[in-house]
């Protein structure tokens, strides 16, 4: 939804928006003859809000809208009759889609007698498509996405160990010895997001009422340890309120369909709250929780049946232009089993990040560490398990363009090393994986 829009308010401000600035005003803001006269007045020059005006113009181009608008603000308190910045204010506003207090910037201009004719048609103009932009966010609309991915995987450690990111434990051979494979992976899956045109004040700040809903099909299939084969089939849906350039919430109710080996193994149903909180335009922090009722199906995994709650508080960076994102985080959980020795709590925290080296080409890396205590000991041990997993991710990708059916198709190479330790050697291991994967948004 908004990539068209933000297309659309680029095309646009500088039609609109600079050619109401700039045929008001056709001297700079540091001009005294500009400052002097015209609709400005007997306006003196002063050098002080002159730079503030400039600061606050940066600010606004470099998309840091709630601070310029503040700058802006400080400006017309003491020169309430400067319209240019009065102006600029108004453009500010419509980026910011607080399109009301626009519209109210720029009446003023227009009820002031000695603002030309001409200059009256621009703010016409301008006023027009804000109002315009308004009703269009009103109107329900149904927006949809297909992605899709398939690659090859290499495997050198198939079937030995637990994967805390598929289902919490395994039933362990003392004696069983790991095996390596490789494989083929494969999702596709459907994404809508429906713009129900409901918007309401909260905290001052216009927001936006959406519902998210979406399907997804996953596969990962081994060439010859065909029992470790997973598929998961993932539906949720759930509303989203979205309160621009301020903060975002959602809440998803998902439900995951696993099947392991050939066998249907159970279901996990997730209630997912998240709320990200827009700290600057650089910085966002997000607060998020899962509750997870974990139900399975064949025998040897029922004592596993389990309530999974975690809570995480993570933040993302973005800086040098766009080019590099970072991002960390940290989440507590408890795992409540039916037997006991699969209970568990612990903590994990990540950190990573992503570097456009190229146009169309990013580096990333990525390392998390969790750590979990069990509260009992499991058959046949004397101590509880005790364990922590370091996970080291790093990879690169690159989308095609201008490659005929390639176009927009984004190639991908991830390593992935999991180092496993835990107190009861029987539960330690060692796993490396590398895909080589291709994916597209329809």
């Amino acid at each position: 939804m908004m990539g068209k829009r933000g297309r659309k308010l680029h095309i646009l401000l500088p039609l609109l928006a600079g050619m109401l600035v700039f045929m008001a005003f056709c001297l700079p803001a540091s001009s005294r003859a500009a400052d002097s006269g015209g609709i400005y007045g007997n306006i003196d020059y002063d050098a002080e809000l002159d730079a503030l005006f400039r600061d606050a113009m940066k600010k606004r181009e470099a998309g840091n809208l709630e601070a310029a608008i503040e700058e802006f603000h400080t400006i017309l308190s003491n020169q309430p009759l400067l319209h240019r910045a009065r102006l600029e204010l108004a453009v500010a506003y419509y980026r910011a889609y607080k399109f009301q207090a626009a519209i109210e910037e720029a009446k003023k201009v227009l009820d002031d007698p000695n603002t030309p004719p001409n200059v009256r048609v621009t703010i016409l103009a301008f006023l027009a498509q804000v109002k315009q932009d308004e009703e269009n966010l009103k109107v329900p609309k149904s927006y949809w996405k297909f992605p899709v991915m398939f690659g090859y995987i290499y495997n050198d450690n198939v079937n030995f160990g637990p994967d805390s990111h598929i289902f919490g434990g395994q039933i362990f051979d003392p004696g069983i010895e790991e095996e390596s494979d490789s494989g083929l992976v494969a999702s596709a899956g459907v994404d809508l997001t429906y713009q129900t045109g409901k918007h309401f004040m909260f905290n001052g700040r216009d927001t936006a009422f959406l519902w998210q809903s979406g399907a997804n099909v996953y596969h990962r299939g081994y060439f010859d340890e065909t029992d470790y084969n997973l598929a998961v089939i993932t539906l949720r849906t759930g509303p989203t309120l979205i309160s621009r350039g301020s903060w975002r919430a959602n809440l998803t109710l998902q439900d995951d369909i696993l099947y392991y080996g050939r066998e249907f193994l159970g279901n996990y149903l997730y209630l997912l709250p998240a709320v990200t909180f827009n700290v600057t335009d650089a910085l966002e922090v997000t607060l998020d929780g899962t509750f997870s009722d974990r139900d399975y199906h064949q025998s040897c995994y029922q004592g596993e049946d389990s309530f999974y709650v975690a809570g995480r508080l993570s933040a993302g960076y973005v800086t040098r232009g766009g080019r590099l994102a970072l991002q960390g985080g940290a989440e507590i959980f408890n795992e409540n089993a039916d037997d006991d020795y699969f209970s568990n709590d612990g903590w994990n925290f990540f950190v990573g990040g992503n570097l456009s080296v190229a146009e169309r080409c990013n580096l990333f890396v990525m390392f998390s560490r969790e750590e979990r205590k069990y509260d009992d000991p499991p058959p046949n041990f004397d101590d509880r398990r005790d364990e922590d997993d370091n996970r080291y991710t790093a990879g690169i990708n690159y989308t095609f363009e201008n490659m005929g059916v390639l176009s927009d198709w984004m190639i991908e190479l991830k390593y992935i090393y999991n180092d496993y330790d835990s107190n009861l050697s029987a539960y330690a291991y060692e796993r490396t994986q590398v895909l080589t994967t291709f994916s597209k948004t329809f």
